[in-house]
């Protein structure tokens, strides 16, 4: 296992590590749930937060280790993943290869040897 994690890269500082192993607030549970407006979809499971703020007490601990996490995801996920990140645009992604291939056309650099591929990647979500 050790050989294993030792690819892995270290981006949870000792400081990040300690609020992520914290217990719970009070204050962090109400400032999840203050935060969510009642009739909104939470996500992908269709559940309506009115749903969440009902039955707080059955899953107040998984959204909690949520929310923790979004406080150092940033320090983890690279910054050109840019969907499903606070504060990121996936279209952001969008522009940025429409810039290369548009310096592609201007500087002629594909006779240095690089080149652009175009990938399919609707096989890789749920439609």
């Amino acid at each position: 296992m050790d050989h294993i994690l030792s690819g892995a890269r270290h981006c949870i500082s000792d400081d990040a590590n300690v609020l992520l192993i914290a217990p719970y607030t009070k204050k962090e549970i109400l400032e999840a749930l203050s935060g969510m407006g009642p009739m909104k979809a939470s996500g992908n499971d269709g559940f309506p937060i009115i749903f969440f703020q009902r039955c707080w007490e059955i899953i107040d601990d998984a959204k909690m280790v949520a929310n923790r996490f979004q406080k150092v995801l940033k320090d983890c996920i690279d910054e050109a993943q840019s969907a499903f990140m606070p504060e990121r645009l996936i279209s952001d992604n969008v522009l940025l290869a429409y810039e290369i291939l548009h310096s592609f056309h201007q500087k002629m650099v594909w006779k240095k040897g690089f080149m652009a591929l175009k990938l399919d990647m609707s096989k890789a979500y749920d439609q």
